[in-house]
């Protein structure tokens, strides 16, 4: 009978201390689990973030490439393009001074069949 009459008894000071920390230590793990799941949603957060400027980056780098091959390709064309119009005033020049100038007459001879090769033909007539 020791055992009913124990549990008849009104609750004792240190229970009630005890059954009061409890419930304090029980919140105050709640509260912490919140906070804990803030941060880690937080923490989610800044990973998809520092994810997206990651891909940001390296699109950025992607463009600046593209860029630094495009004005590669430029500078390349427009020396290209210098060195058609030098070759362009050379030909212009070349067949403005070959109009210029009258063109030498060529002379076709003809050497008898009954010279023999190496002969010397006199063409001042």
């Amino acid at each position: 009978m020791a055992i009913s009459s124990l549990s008849a008894s009104p609750p004792s000071f240190r229970q009630l201390q005890a059954q009061r920390a409890a419930e304090q230590a029980e919140q105050a793990a709640r509260a912490l689990r919140q906070r804990s799941d803030a941060a880690q949603r937080e923490a989610d957060r800044a990973v998809d973030t520092a994810r997206s400027l990651k891909l940001q980056s390296d699109q950025a780098e992607g463009s600046a490439d593209n860029a630094r091959q495009g004005a590669a390709s430029l500078k390349s064309l427009q020396r290209l393009g210098e060195r058609l119009e030098n070759t362009y005033q050379r030909v212009a020049t070349a067949q403005s001074a070959a109009s210029a100038s009258p063109a030498p007459r060529v002379a076709v001879v003809v050497a008898p069949a009954a010279s023999p090769p190496g002969t010397v033909i006199d063409t001042t007539a």
